[in-house]
């Protein structure tokens, strides 16, 4: 280090010169002292990178050395970050925007110094990119109708598609494609995509299916007496123009081109085969052949039905159950009984509308015995005429169900004869009534469905079953939101009335639960349909030629088991059960198609199973494919 002081030392007395030595010391110390440079910023504690999850709050921090005064300025991928020049950088509430490469510069007079990179990352639960997605379809039957949704967030995302809310086993990816869909599979879709910070459901994307050209309401055999009218219908969905053409016995009929084929003042060359062809620009279609036949003579117990808006019918309620006879015009006199539950009826008395003598007897417990003539000179007309009137009160504690009337001969007799007494060939037709509540509901947290239990009863009193039930439901409606009321369990379709077929026998003293499932979009309108009961003899399903296949998935959930199977397109599959490994298996109709994708099938007892599972000891399944 230079020091001038010292220069001028040299040449001065010895105590001078000490003097001076010593002055210019303290000079040369403290002029040393002010001239040594300051220390430039270093840095001993970088910032750390992190992950956050969306909204959380960032906390960076810096430690430096150096000369003070400190300055310290932060910075987002290479740009100032306003306002934040302490040691210290906190954002709270952190979006997406606050994602990326942060760097804090440090400075002093002696210079400046930059951090390492802290790389933040702000995690995301998934979003559903286009509020729209995914969108609705409209597609024919048989074709693809594919659905997809675009998500943004942290992968990896898993996703899972609903059919009207619920689950669709195996419907995992995106796209969601269904291949030959049917219009079973009409509804809404949607779907929950899921990450390990949450999900996100989309909104509902409605597929509608349109036919292709089919015949959706099948014409029905039936017979009358000779002079009466009676009428074909059938009905078809597909494209536009749709064009009729009947035939008997395979021969076009002139003139017949509606949807209605109407035959009247029928004779004996009017019993034939019938059949409708349909068809539209996309190809033909031949529905059902169907046969026409003359009736004969039927004295029936005619299905009633009585409702009640609460839950428990009121004990003393008049219900009166006809008795009708379908007539050829040469009948005088009517002889019957009728077996009735003690439980659920209590016997009043046996009426009629007609000038005619009429005794009636109820000697055993649970039978009503009638006998009416018509003055000897008269006979009933052809066609129906109502006979008597059964007239009952409904016993304590009736809630629902659907009680047999068996025509029997017990205690009288059953006959119908002429004029002279003698007896005519007839057919003996046995009925029912139905005690309906329009209260009875509950919904199916399993399936969303509105269910109403229905109980069929065999009078004890019965020497016969009540069999092979169908029950029609008329004017199913709409509901609060104005969408249709569906029977989702049905059997089938009658001329474009729902039904359900109930095959099982039920003995005399028995009872068979039944569940009627409705859907019913707004979940809270109580569906009221009218129902008409009829015990059919013919035109029973019978079971088709298939292969049988194992079920790829079981499970049970609150007393109903659930049953998921693998599809192919354009198949048709029935479900089997029995109550031995070793069977015979059972079948249970409708059969649902195939769409090439995953199908479930729930078993809830009558009318697809003769009990709900729960009740039953065991049951095993098999899966029939037709063809």
């Amino acid at each position: 280090m230079f020091c001038p002081a010292l220069n001028s030392i040299a040449g001065s007395s010895p105590t001078r010169r000490m003097a001076l030595a010593l002055l210019s010391a303290v000079v040369c110390l403290l002029a040393g002292s002010t001239l040594a440079a300051p220390a430039p910023p270093a840095l001993t504690v970088q910032p750390a990178s992190q992950t956050l999850a969306l909204g959380g709050t960032l906390n960076l921090s810096v430690t430096a050395t150096g000369t003070p005064p400190l300055a310290y300025q932060w910075r987002l991928n290479g740009v100032a970050f306003p306002g934040a020049t302490t040691p210290f950088l906190s954002l709270v509430n952190v979006q997406e925007s606050s994602q990326g490469n942060y760097t804090v510069v440090v400075s002093n007079a002696a210079g400046a110094i930059t951090s390492a990179v802290a790389v933040v990352t702000i995690q995301s639960p998934p979003l559903i990119y286009d509020p729209g997605q995914p969108q609705p379809q409209t597609n024919f039957a048989g074709s693809t109708a594919t659905f997809t949704v675009t998500a943004i967030g942290d992968l990896p995302f898993t996703y899972q598609w609903r059919y009207e809310g619920v689950a669709i086993v195996g419907a995992t990816n995106n796209p969601l494609v269904l291949t030959a869909v049917q219009t079973n599979q009409a509804g809404n879709y949607s779907v929950v995509v899921s990450n390990a910070l949450g999900f996100a459901t989309s909104s509902n994307a409605l597929l509608t299916v349109l036919d292709s050209l089919r015949i959706v309401v099948q014409p029905v055999a039936t017979a009358a007496l000779a002079g009466e009218t009676v009428t074909f219908l059938s009905l078809a969905a597909g494209r536009p123009p749709l064009l009729y053409q009947w035939a008997k016995n395979d021969a076009p009929i002139p003139g017949a081109t509606n949807a209605l084929l109407s035959l009247t003042n029928l004779t004996a060359t009017d019993v034939a085969n019938y059949s409708v062809r349909v068809s539209n620009p996309d190809g033909s279609v031949t529905s059902a052949i169907v046969g026409l036949t003359l009736a004969t003579r039927a004295l029936q117990v005619v299905h009633t039905q009585a409702s009640s808006a609460s839950t428990t019918f009121a004990p003393g309620t008049a219900v009166t159950v006809p008795v009708a006879l379908l007539a050829d015009g040469g009948e005088n006199r009517v002889r019957g009984s009728v077996a009735y539950d003690t439980n659920q009826l209590v016997f009043g008395s046996v009426s009629t509308p007609l000038t005619a003598s009429l005794s009636f007897t109820n000697a055993a417990s649970g039978q009503v015995g009638f006998d009416l003539a018509l003055p000897p000179t008269q006979t009933f007309s052809a066609g129906s005429n109502l006979v008597v009137l059964l007239n009952f009160t409904v016993g304590a504690g009736v809630t629902q169900n659907i009680t047999g009337l068996i025509l029997q001969g017990e205690p009288v007799t059953n006959q119908v004869l002429n004029a002279a007494g003698a007896p005519l060939p007839c057919y003996f037709n046995s009925g029912v009534l139905l005690l309906k509540s329009l209260a009875a509901y509950s919904v199916q947290d399993l399936s969303g469905a509105t269910v109403e239990w229905l109980t069929i009863l065999n009078p004890a009193s019965s020497r016969g079953s009540v069999n092979s039930l169908r029950i029609s439901f008329f004017d199913l409606g709409v509901d609060s939101l104005g969408n249709p009321i569906r029977l989702l369990n049905a059997t089938g379709t009658n001329n474009g009335v729902p039904y359900l077929l109930i095959p099982t026998a039920v003995a005399p003293a028995g009872a068979l639960p039944v569940n009627a499932e409705y859907y019913v979009s707004d979940r809270t309108t109580t569906p009221r349909p009218r129902l008409v009961i009829e015990m059919v003899t013919e035109g029973l399903p019978t079971r088709p030629a298939g292969t049988e296949l194992a079920i790829d998935q079981t499970s049970f959930h609150q007393g109903r088991v659930i049953l998921g199977f693998q599809s192919r397109a354009g198949k048709t599959y029935y479900i089997l059960y029995s109550a031995s490994l070793a069977g015979p298996f059972d079948i249970s109709f409708p059969g649902v198609t195939g769409t090439g994708g995953p199908l479930q099938w729930v078993d809830t007892g009558p009318p697809r199973t003769p009990s709900l599972p729960a009740t039953a000891s065991t049951r095993y399944y098999r899966l029939l494919q037709v063809p």
